[in-house]
Protein backbone atom coordinates (compact mmCIF):
# COMPACT_ATOMS: atom_id res chain seq x y z
CA UNK A 1 0.00 0.00 0.00
CA UNK A 2 1.26 3.59 -0.78
CA UNK A 3 2.60 5.42 2.11
CA UNK A 4 1.59 8.99 1.64
CA UNK A 5 4.93 11.45 2.93
CA UNK A 6 4.76 12.35 6.55
CA UNK A 7 7.12 14.91 9.05
CA UNK A 8 9.22 13.84 12.02
CA UNK A 9 10.39 16.26 14.35
CA UNK A 10 13.22 15.26 17.07
CA UNK A 11 12.74 17.38 20.10
CA UNK A 12 15.83 17.51 22.40
CA UNK A 13 15.26 18.54 25.66
CA UNK A 14 17.50 19.66 28.78
CA UNK A 15 15.36 18.32 31.46
CA UNK A 16 16.68 17.01 35.58
CA UNK A 17 17.49 14.15 37.04
CA UNK A 18 15.49 12.66 39.40
CA UNK A 19 18.47 10.95 41.52
CA UNK A 20 19.56 14.32 42.02
CA UNK A 21 16.64 15.12 44.71
CA UNK A 22 16.98 14.90 47.99
CA UNK A 23 13.76 12.52 48.35
CA UNK A 24 11.51 10.74 46.41
CA UNK A 25 8.75 13.87 46.96
CA UNK A 26 10.77 16.61 44.95
CA UNK A 27 11.69 13.35 42.38
CA UNK A 28 8.17 13.13 41.64
CA UNK A 29 7.48 16.85 41.61
CA UNK A 30 10.99 17.14 39.56
CA UNK A 31 9.82 14.23 36.79
CA UNK A 32 6.72 16.16 36.50
CA UNK A 33 7.81 19.43 35.35
CA UNK A 34 9.87 17.41 32.90
CA UNK A 35 7.04 16.48 31.56
CA UNK A 36 5.30 19.42 31.24
CA UNK A 37 8.70 20.55 29.68
CA UNK A 38 8.27 18.13 26.89
CA UNK A 39 4.72 18.58 26.34
CA UNK A 40 5.08 21.99 25.88
CA UNK A 41 8.07 21.47 23.36
CA UNK A 42 5.78 18.92 21.72
CA UNK A 43 2.81 21.37 21.82
CA UNK A 44 4.87 24.14 20.18
CA UNK A 45 6.36 21.88 17.18
CA UNK A 46 2.43 21.35 16.76
CA UNK A 47 1.37 24.76 16.42
CA UNK A 48 4.70 25.14 13.59
CA UNK A 49 4.01 25.91 10.38
CA UNK A 50 5.27 22.47 9.87
CA UNK A 51 3.51 19.93 12.20
CA UNK A 52 5.02 16.16 12.44
CA UNK A 53 3.22 13.82 11.98
CA UNK A 54 5.54 11.79 14.46
CA UNK A 55 7.35 13.71 17.22
CA UNK A 56 10.35 11.66 18.74
CA UNK A 57 11.70 12.74 22.65
CA UNK A 58 15.07 11.13 23.60
CA UNK A 59 16.12 8.94 26.32
CA UNK A 60 16.34 10.20 29.95
CA UNK A 61 14.21 13.11 29.18
CA UNK A 62 11.54 12.50 31.48
CA UNK A 63 13.53 10.93 34.55
CA UNK A 64 16.87 10.94 34.02
CA UNK A 65 19.30 8.32 33.99
CA UNK A 66 19.27 6.12 37.59
CA UNK A 67 23.17 6.33 38.03
CA UNK A 68 24.19 4.40 40.91
CA UNK A 69 20.95 3.95 42.90
CA UNK A 70 19.61 0.65 43.80
CA UNK A 71 17.10 -1.18 41.67
CA UNK A 72 14.07 -0.37 44.17
CA UNK A 73 15.28 2.67 45.56
CA UNK A 74 14.69 4.06 41.83
CA UNK A 75 11.49 2.09 41.14
CA UNK A 76 10.07 3.47 44.51
CA UNK A 77 11.77 7.39 42.82
CA UNK A 78 11.42 7.52 39.65
CA UNK A 79 9.57 4.01 37.91
CA UNK A 80 6.34 3.86 36.00
CA UNK A 81 4.36 1.37 33.61
CA UNK A 82 3.41 1.78 30.25
CA UNK A 83 0.72 2.75 30.04
CA UNK A 84 0.33 4.85 33.39
CA UNK A 85 1.06 8.07 34.75
CA UNK A 86 3.79 9.47 33.14
CA UNK A 87 2.39 8.25 29.45
CA UNK A 88 -1.38 9.22 30.47
CA UNK A 89 -0.47 13.20 29.28
CA UNK A 90 1.54 11.87 26.27
CA UNK A 91 -1.45 9.73 25.30
CA UNK A 92 -4.48 12.73 25.91
CA UNK A 93 -1.51 15.59 23.53
CA UNK A 94 -1.28 12.58 20.83
CA UNK A 95 -4.97 12.00 20.69
CA UNK A 96 -5.75 15.80 20.89
CA UNK A 97 -3.00 17.05 18.46
CA UNK A 98 -3.59 13.91 16.15
CA UNK A 99 -0.34 12.99 15.90
CA UNK A 100 2.28 9.24 16.85
CA UNK A 101 4.87 9.99 20.04
CA UNK A 102 7.12 8.07 20.30
CA UNK A 103 10.32 7.96 23.21
CA UNK A 104 11.69 6.15 25.96
CA UNK A 105 11.44 5.85 30.20
CA UNK A 106 12.47 4.07 32.81
CA UNK A 107 9.50 1.27 33.08
CA UNK A 108 8.60 -1.14 36.19
CA UNK A 109 5.94 -3.28 35.26
CA UNK A 110 3.53 -4.49 37.99
CA UNK A 111 3.85 -8.14 36.64
CA UNK A 112 7.37 -8.04 37.58
CA UNK A 113 7.29 -6.65 40.79
CA UNK A 114 10.86 -5.84 41.67
CA UNK A 115 12.36 -5.08 38.19
CA UNK A 116 12.61 -1.92 35.78
CA UNK A 117 13.35 -1.68 32.51
CA UNK A 118 14.83 0.72 29.86
CA UNK A 119 11.44 0.22 27.80
CA UNK A 120 10.60 2.58 24.42
CA UNK A 121 7.12 3.33 23.60
CA UNK A 122 5.15 4.34 20.49
CA UNK A 123 1.60 6.35 21.22
CA UNK A 124 -0.84 6.44 17.93
CA UNK A 125 -3.25 8.99 16.66
CA UNK A 126 -5.72 7.89 18.91
CA UNK A 127 -3.59 8.06 22.11
CA UNK A 128 -3.13 4.25 22.07
CA UNK A 129 0.21 2.79 23.30
CA UNK A 130 0.83 0.38 20.17
CA UNK A 131 4.31 -0.57 21.12
CA UNK A 132 6.81 -1.05 23.86
CA UNK A 133 9.79 -2.25 23.27
CA UNK A 134 11.92 -3.57 26.45
CA UNK A 135 15.52 -3.17 26.06
CA UNK A 136 17.38 -6.05 25.60
CA UNK A 137 21.04 -5.13 25.56
CA UNK A 138 22.30 -2.32 27.87
CA UNK A 139 25.05 -0.31 28.72
CA UNK A 140 24.32 -0.21 32.82
CA UNK A 141 20.51 -1.18 34.12
CA UNK A 142 18.45 -3.91 34.48
CA UNK A 143 17.39 -6.17 31.10
CA UNK A 144 15.22 -8.84 29.79
CA UNK A 145 18.45 -10.68 29.11
CA UNK A 146 18.99 -10.99 33.08
CA UNK A 147 15.61 -13.79 33.14
CA UNK A 148 15.26 -14.17 29.26
CA UNK A 149 14.06 -17.88 30.04
CA UNK A 150 11.42 -16.26 32.15
CA UNK A 151 10.16 -13.54 29.85
CA UNK A 152 10.18 -15.61 27.50
CA UNK A 153 8.01 -17.47 29.20
CA UNK A 154 5.11 -15.22 29.27
CA UNK A 155 5.99 -12.89 26.46
CA UNK A 156 5.81 -13.69 22.47
CA UNK A 157 8.37 -14.08 20.63
CA UNK A 158 7.75 -11.42 18.17
CA UNK A 159 7.23 -9.05 21.27
CA UNK A 160 10.93 -9.12 22.29
CA UNK A 161 11.64 -7.39 19.07
CA UNK A 162 8.36 -5.76 18.69
CA UNK A 163 7.37 -4.27 15.01
CA UNK A 164 3.52 -2.42 14.50
CA UNK A 165 2.18 -1.68 11.31
CA UNK A 166 1.00 1.53 10.76
CA UNK A 167 -0.39 4.48 8.09
CA UNK A 168 3.18 5.71 8.44
CA UNK A 169 4.80 2.36 7.90
CA UNK A 170 5.67 -0.30 9.91
CA UNK A 171 7.91 1.16 12.97
CA UNK A 172 10.14 -0.01 15.63
CA UNK A 173 12.24 1.89 18.13
CA UNK A 174 15.70 1.10 18.94
CA UNK A 175 16.86 3.84 21.96
CA UNK A 176 20.50 4.73 22.23
CA UNK A 177 23.80 2.83 22.14
CA UNK A 178 21.74 -0.16 21.34
CA UNK A 179 21.49 1.18 18.02
CA UNK A 180 25.00 0.33 17.49
CA UNK A 181 24.11 -4.36 18.03
CA UNK A 182 23.27 -4.60 14.26
CA UNK A 183 21.93 -8.28 15.94
CA UNK A 184 18.54 -5.81 17.34
CA UNK A 185 17.80 -3.82 14.40
CA UNK A 186 18.22 -7.05 11.94
CA UNK A 187 15.89 -8.75 13.91
CA UNK A 188 13.11 -5.98 13.72
CA UNK A 189 14.52 -5.51 10.12
CA UNK A 190 13.15 -9.88 9.40
CA UNK A 191 10.01 -8.99 11.39
CA UNK A 192 9.26 -6.24 9.12
CA UNK A 193 10.12 -2.98 9.94
CA UNK A 194 10.68 -0.30 7.48
CA UNK A 195 11.65 2.73 9.99
CA UNK A 196 13.71 2.82 13.04
CA UNK A 197 12.70 5.42 15.90
CA UNK A 198 15.69 6.29 17.43
CA UNK A 199 15.47 8.21 20.99
CA UNK A 200 19.10 9.09 21.80
CA UNK A 201 20.80 9.90 24.91
CA UNK A 202 20.27 13.26 26.58
CA UNK A 203 21.15 13.98 30.17
CA UNK A 204 24.84 12.93 30.37
CA UNK A 205 26.71 13.65 33.61
CA UNK A 206 29.96 14.36 30.98
CA UNK A 207 28.50 16.80 29.35
CA UNK A 208 26.30 19.62 28.89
Amino acid sequence: MPIRPWRATSIQIKSERATQAPDDASAKALIQRNVDRLVGLIEQACDSAQKPDLVVFPEFAMQGPPLKMHVREWIARACSSIPGPLTAPLQELAKRRGIFISGNMFEAPPEWPGRYFNSSFIIDRQGEIILNYRRVNTAAFPSVHDFMSGYLAVTPKEQVFPVVETELGRLCVIPCGEISVPEVARAMMMQGAEVILHPGMTNTVDRE
